[in-house]
């Protein structure tokens, strides 16, 4: 089991380091209505690819200056007439990043409106967008980090950590590979989905010091907090097979239950997870001798630990 679990782990990392690739993006000019200063469009351009690089979401951020230079004279002109979405889409696709980020500022009744959103380029289509107005340009400076932080993130996943001063974002969706321990199991190896921030379902195996192997599946439902990050209180569910092997018999048997939940997960910049939980149980168990009849016992099943590193994808 040992050397099954070794080569299952050696087979996965490669295609889970693969699947943690980030997007890049485009960072177009912002587009200034009205009486806006070109100063204040220019702090705000910079402003923006800086928020946007330090996210740790995107593989690169490319400004205009670098969308026109890696275009012909060409290209080069449709970018500057361009204002549809679809056309904007088609030079993002030129361009080779599937995200494009597009700003515009103007003056309406003495306010200032700052409009911003993200287009996904292979569909052509608006991922997210929102407008937030400002009373000043003071106010926007403050609110504009904000802003960019709460579009990335409805677009890509809320923040869930920071470190070093760096936004940290997890998606709403996604998978976790966890290589971890267990109290009084041993080895455990887990694979799981979440299907929406308050659940995930999911499988995994192991090989416990006292010659038992177990395969599991299970769910995990957030009441409070969420399964993207930090602490999370809620109930955990499991249904577990098990062989024992002895030098003159093997008992085999299968564990099904539910019992609160209580979680912690991290993670950093480069998507390693760092993530622990402990359940506390009601467990039905039934076993059998090879050959004997089923033995089944119900009852509080004690402390579920876990805790171990992986990779999300």
């Amino acid at each position: 089991m040992h050397r099954f679990v070794l080569i299952l782990v050696a087979g996965l990392l490669p295609a889970v380091a693969l699947a943690e690739e980030k997007p890049g993006i485009a960072a177009l000019d912002l587009e200034a209505v009205g009486d806006i200063s070109g100063d204040l469009t220019n702090l705000l351009n910079e402003a923006i690819l800086s928020r946007l690089t330090t996210s740790g979401r995107f593989s690169s951020v490319l400004s205009s200056s670098d969308v026109l230079a890696m275009l012909s004279h060409e290209r080069q002109k449709e970018v500057l007439g361009c204002d549809e979405d679809s056309c904007l889409s088609e030079i993002g696709g030129a361009l080779g990043v599937p995200y494009l980020f597009r700003a515009t500022l103007g003056e309406v009744a003495g306010q200032l409106m700052l409009n911003l959103k993200i287009i996904q380029v292979n569909q052509g289509k608006v991922a997210a967008r929102m407008t937030r107005v400002f009373p000043d340009e003071r106010e926007l400076l403050a609110g504009l980090h904000m802003a960019i932080d709460e579009l990335v993130a409805s677009t890509f996943g809320r923040p869930v950590s920071t470190q070093d001063g760096i936004t940290l974002l997890e998606p709403s969706r996604g998978g976790t590979f966890l290589v971890g321990l267990r109290m009084e199991s041993g080895l455990l190896i887990r694979l799981d989905y979440r299907l929406l921030r308050s659940l995930a379902v999911g499988f995994g195996g192991g090989a416990s010091f006292d010659r038992t192997t177990f395969f599991e599946t299970y769910a995990e439902l957030a009441l409070l907090g969420d399964l993207a990050g930090g602490l999370y209180l809620g109930l955990g569910a499991i249904y577990r097979y098990w062989t024992w092997k002895s030098d003159s018999y093997d008992q085999v048997g299968h564990q099904s239950g539910v019992g609160p939940l209580v979680g912690y997960r991290w993670r950093s910049a480069g998507g390693v997870i760092v993530q622990g939980s402990v359940n506390l149980g009601f467990l039905n168990d039934v076993k059998s001798n090879a050959g004997g009849p089923a033995e089944t016992t119900r009852g509080f099943g004690g402390l579920e630990i876990h805790i171990g590193v992986g990779k999300s994808f």
